[in-house]
């Protein structure tokens, strides 16, 4: 047994039924949204408040969260297909915008690299986030979630 089906047996013995362990998942997936901003804000702060090339340590939160979530999606492959890919909304890419930016410019600032080329460093990062994310966020979702439906289908096929 692994830790992770550890936790979720352990989380599901807190509950007395289906409908309030259905509830528990649901306050999780809120809970993992809230920890996504707690550690972009975290990040933005950081990067202004560690000194010289300690504010790199910034993204420090930033990879604690997207490791706990690298986790999570490694054991839901195990048994069923990897969900699409969301978009954020308007309303929070008006708000993560900013805060990632706040954190590069912290960042710049902090390491002595405001000027003319931090500009070009800024759009040049902006614009190959925006690209990843597009690509590797979008438009290969739905083939991973079809390859892991493959995959899945053969495993089961195989167990008959």
């Amino acid at each position: 047994m692994s830790y992770a089906d550890y936790a979720i047996k352990r989380t599901n013995r807190l509950v007395d039924d289906e409908f309030e362990q259905a509830m528990l998942h649901k306050s999780s997936t809120v809970a993992v949204a809230y920890n996504d901003w707690l550690s972009l804000l975290i990040a933005a702060v950081l990067a202004w408040v560690l000194p010289g090339y300690y504010s790199l340590l910034c993204a420090l939160p930033l990879f604690a969260s997207s490791f706990a979530q690298l986790a999570g999606i490694r054991w839901l492959r195990r048994t069923v297909a990897i969900p699409c890919a969301h978009t954020r909304s308007l309303p929070e890419l008006l708000i993560a915008a900013p805060l990632c930016i706040i954190a590069t410019v912290g960042m710049a600032y902090k390491l002595h690299l405001l000027g003319e080329s931090i500009i070009t460093l800024l759009i040049g990062g902006l614009t190959g986030l925006i690209f990843t994310m597009y690509h590797y966020g979008t438009k290969q979702s739905e083939k991973r979630r079809r390859k892991d439906r493959q995959r899945l289908d053969k495993k089961l096929d195989s167990e008959d």
